[in-house]
C-alpha cells in the first residue's frame, strides 16, 4: 500500500466525526496507524462553514435541500488529535502503588486500552478486561466498575484468592469513555498497622482502638495519594482535548 492510496476521509475518525455533525468531538477505540501500525486513540471534529450560523446554507446538506437544513453550516472538514497508546502506557506504567498496585485504563466497553499486561509491541488484536492477569477481571468486577457512575470514584474490595480493592474513576472528559482504575492487595494496605495491632492487642484495648482509627486514616491517605496521581494523569487527556477544540 503506498502513501497516495491513503484516504482520511474513509478513515473511521474522519466518519464517526462528520457522522455527528452537531460539532461534538469523539474519540475512537484503539487503533493501529495506517502507516506506521503504532497503536493510538484519535479525538476529532468537523469544521464547518460559520457564514450562516444557523438556518439553511446552501449545499449545507450536501443536495441543497432547504427543507432540510443543516443549523451548523457546510463541512469544511475535520480536525483530530492523536495520543500514542506506547506514550499513555509508559506514563502509567511509571505510576507506583506500594508493591502490588497496578494503574490501568479502560473504556467503557471492556477494552484495554493501557496496561503493563497487555504489550502493544507485538499485539495487532485488540486487548479486552478478560484478558488481564496480574490481577485477573472477573466479568461480576467488571460490572461493578462499569456501574461507578460518570465523574465519580468509587473503591471496590473483592476476592479473586487474594483480598483486593479496586480504586475506580469514572472519567468524565471523552465522553465518559474511560475508566482509571487501581487494582492492589488489601494486605499491603493494612499490614503495617495490623502487624502492631496483634502485638498489642494483650497489652492495652485503648491502644488497639486509637490504632484501628490509624487504619481508617492510613487508608484515607492513600486513596487522596491516589486521587493526586490520578489528577496528574488527567493533565494528558485535557492536553489533548484543548488541541482539539483549539
Amino acid at each position: 500500500t503506498t502513501a497516495f492510496e491513503y484516504d482520511p476521509t474513509k478513515r473511521p475518525w474522519y466518519l464517526d466525526a462528520v457522522a455527528l455533525k452537531d460539532g461534538t468531538t469523539i474519540y475512537t477505540a484503539p487503533y493501529q496507524d495506517y502507516h506506521t501500525g503504532a497503536w493510538m486513540i484519535t479525538g476529532a471534529r468537523v469544521i464547518h462553514d460559520y457564514t450562516v450560523m444557523s438556518g439553511y446554507t446552501e449545499g449545507s446538506t450536501g443536495d441543497g435541500d432547504s427543507s432540510n437544513p443543516n443549523p451548523y453550516g457546510s463541512v469544511i472538514g475535520v480536525v483530530g488529535a492523536d495520543l500514542l497508546i506506547e506514550t499513555l502506557s509508559e506514563h502509567l506504567g511509571n505510576i507506583k502503588f506500594l508493591t502490588s498496585g497496578k494503574l490501568s485504563l479502560i473504556r467503557s466497553n471492556g477494552q484495554v486500552v493501557a496496561d503493563n499486561d497487555w504489550d502493544i509491541s507485538k499485539s495487532k488484536d485488540n486487548f479486552y478486561y478478560y484478558d488481564l492477569v496480574s490481577p485477573p477481571v472477573s466479568s461480576d468486577l467488571w460490572n461493578k466498575i462499569y456501574s461507578v457512575p460518570a465523574g465519580t470514584t468509587h473503591v471496590i474490595q473483592y476476592n479473586d484468592g487474594e483480598d483486593r480493592m479496586a480504586y475506580v474513576e469514572h472519567l468524565s472528559v471523552f465522553n465518559g469513555q474511560f475508566y482509571l482504575v487501581v487494582f492492589i492487595e488489601t494486605a499491603e494496605i493494612y499490614s503495617p498497622v495490623q502487624e502492631a495491632i496483634s502485638e498489642l492487642r494483650r497489652i492495652n484495648y485503648t491502644v488497639l482502638i486509637a490504632l484501628g482509627i490509624g487504619l481508617s486514616a492510613m487508608l484515607v491517605v492513600l486513596l487522596t495519594f491516589m486521587y493526586f496521581l490520578i489528577n496528574s494523569i488527567m493533565k494528558v487527556f485535557h492536553f489533548q482535548s484543548r488541541i482539539i477544540r483549539y
